[in-house]
């Protein structure tokens, strides 16, 4: 065999490597956008579980707004977490405490490719004010429903979120991280 074949066979064998690399890739991108979809679905499948509990907690005659009440969570939601709860959550912060307790970029899903994800945490943000949307069943006006259900799905969870599950939120960086003042917490063996 010659070098020049050898040199050949050598090119040949890295490119097929390099395309199995890539297929291997792919598949677990895909393997993940799966998982996200089909986990996000069962959890959107709350929202009709709770439907139904709070459609069985209230009286015959507000059945229906109890029901429509629950689809508007959803559609409040994912117009809220897409404008700005993404944002708020898993959006760059700026270096400074403000990027400690919330995301500033990525408004209206600028930049965003990662679509299972989003699916999945918009469904966890919509089932968060449908949760609470039990405890003032009956009990709350429509206009301030809507207004509760738009502020949890779109302000209060994402940054609750941003704090723990975002790379630069304080939670998830840690006490060790120097961002939090350890000052006063005491010591279990000093009194």
């Amino acid at each position: 065999m010659a070098d020049a074949d050898l040199a050949n066979l050598t090119l040949a064998v890295a490119e097929l490597a390099q395309r199995l690399q890539d297929v291997q890739d792919d598949f677990a991108a895909n393997n993940n956008a799966f998982f996200m979809c089909s986990m996000g679905l069962i959890i959107f499948l709350m929202q009709c579980g709770f439907a139904f509990l709070e459609a069985g907690a209230v009286r015959s005659k507000n059945t229906t707004n109890i029901l429509i009440k629950n689809l508007l969570d959803s559609c409040i939601a994912v117009i809220g977490y897409w404008a700005v709860g993404w944002a708020f959550a898993y959006g760059d912060g700026e270096n400074s405490t403000v990027g400690l307790f919330l995301g500033t970029r990525q408004f209206f899903l600028d930049g965003v490719t990662d679509y299972p994800k989003f699916f999945f945490q918009y469904v966890f943000a919509a089932t968060s004010a449908t949760i609470v949307s039990g405890a003032v069943a009956e009990r709350c006006e429509f206009a301030n429903y809507i207004t509760y259900c738009t502020v949890i799905s779109s302000i209060i969870y994402p940054i609750l979120t941003h704090w723990g599950w975002s790379k630069q939120g304080w939670m998830s960086q840690g006490i060790q991280s120097g961002h939090i003042n350890t000052t006063y917490i005491k010591s279990p063996n000093k009194s």
